[in-house]
């Protein structure tokens, strides 16, 4: 009786977290395509599409100038600014969409990124379907998303990245892991270490790669920009370390922002990092989705500088570990989560941001505290990927 009452309570969880999730999703969209219309110049895409014109027009070594963005700013009314810190590999990425005028740009990028949402979802989510439907409908159902999409962010690209440097390497392609490893390089804020967390996993040639095109990158932006123009980049992102509000950091889920002193803000940052290295370490060789998903917390949780948008990162962590076979308690932990980061609009962040937070430090810990997950499957003989797990 009882073995008989457990599939119908998890068929009427799950039918009811679809629903729920679904609803939010289909307002989220509907919100997306009415911002899009009205706001096209309060989008990150718009920074974007003015960054690439400053390098077109005044050159890339002007990129950094602030009469030069002043200048480009002043010809797209209606776009917000301010002194912009991208890489010079944004920039380089949205040329071509530079040759369109803003509105017919934004919304082929937004197909983009439309696609690259579910190409990384289908990459990433578990295969039972009914775990890989409520993944997808999760993942578009908080605030933090609709604020990733509207605003047209290039972390959506680089979560695609990182789905397939995972399938890649899954697959034994190494080296096409490294390369698609090379997209981090554009905003590396929220992935800084999952290229060390693959290193210490084994996947060597796969960061080798990614170090040597990184590398060859790092030195074509130099040359593009100049010593002055160099200057100028290092002197934006001080700027941006000392006056993060202005930058629009978003303090109520920023932990090193939250720890006023210097030196506990480091210890607490270097345990955290350490941290999610270790569960990379503990699962070397059996489970990459583990170490990646922790590379992925723990690089949010470290950085100084994120945005709510930046936690969309958090997804991709869920999904891949969601493939592994976890304790049911686990994937209770995520659905709490989700709940916390539903939660979360415009309004309750200032007050209740912290919460998030805390559920990226316990998720994190209690990666650390799963023992392996390749020994448990091996003396368990159970299957690689059930999804939720009911043990």
């Amino acid at each position: 009786m009882r073995q008989g009452i457990r599939p119908l309570l998890r068929l009427l969880a799950f039918t009811a977290g679809l629903a729920w999730t679904g609803w939010l999703a289909g307002g989220n969209l509907l919100h997306w395509l009415d911002y899009g219309q009205h706001h096209l110049g309060h989008t990150d895409f718009a920074l974007y599409y003015a960054f690439s014109r400053i390098g077109l027009l005044h050159g890339w070594s002007s990129l950094y100038d602030l009469n030069a963005q002043r200048d480009v700013y002043r010809s797209m009314p209606g776009t917000w600014w301010f002194p912009l810190p991208y890489t010079p590999l944004m920039g380089w990425l949205t040329v071509p969409f530079t040759a369109l005028p803003l509105s017919a740009a934004y919304w082929i990028w937004s197909g983009g990124l439309a696609a690259a949402f579910v190409t990384c979802w289908w990459l990433a989510a578990p295969s039972d379907p009914m775990v890989r439907a409520i993944c997808l409908t999760a993942g578009l159902s908080p605030y933090l998303s609709l604020l990733g999409l509207e605003l047209g962010q290039v972390v959506v690209i680089q979560l695609l990245a990182v789905a397939a440097s995972v399938w890649f390497l899954t697959n034994d392609r190494p080296v096409l892991a490294g390369v698609s490893l090379v997209l981090l390089d554009v905003h590396p804020q929220g992935f800084f270490l999952v290229p060390l967390v693959l290193l210490l996993f084994g996947a060597r040639r796969a960061v080798l790669t990614w170090a040597a095109a990184s590398a060859v990158l790092v030195v074509v932006a130099a040359a593009s920009l100049g010593v002055h123009g160099v200057e100028q980049y290092f002197h934006r992102l001080v700027l941006a370390a000392r006056s993060p509000l202005e930058f629009y950091v978003s303090f109520p889920v920023d932990l090193p922002l939250m720890i006023h002193n210097r030196w506990l803000r480091i210890a607490v940052m270097a345990m955290v990092a350490g941290l999610a290295l270790f569960v990379a370490w503990k699962d070397r060789n059996n489970r990459i989705e583990v170490a990646v998903a922790a590379g992925l917390i723990g690089s949010v949780l470290v950085t100084p500088f994120v945005h709510l948008d930046d936690l969309m990162v958090l997804f991709l962590a869920g999904w891949l570990t969601l493939r592994c076979r976890l304790p049911s308690a686990y994937a209770w932990l995520l659905a709490a989560g989700l709940v916390v980061a539903v939660l979360l609009d415009f309004e309750r962040l200032q007050h209740y941001g912290w919460l998030l937070v805390v559920f990226e430090i316990l998720w994190l810990v209690s990666m650390a505290a799963l023992p392996s997950l390749q020994s448990r499957r091996v003396k368990s003989g159970l299957p690689e990927e059930v999804g939720l797990a009911t043990s």
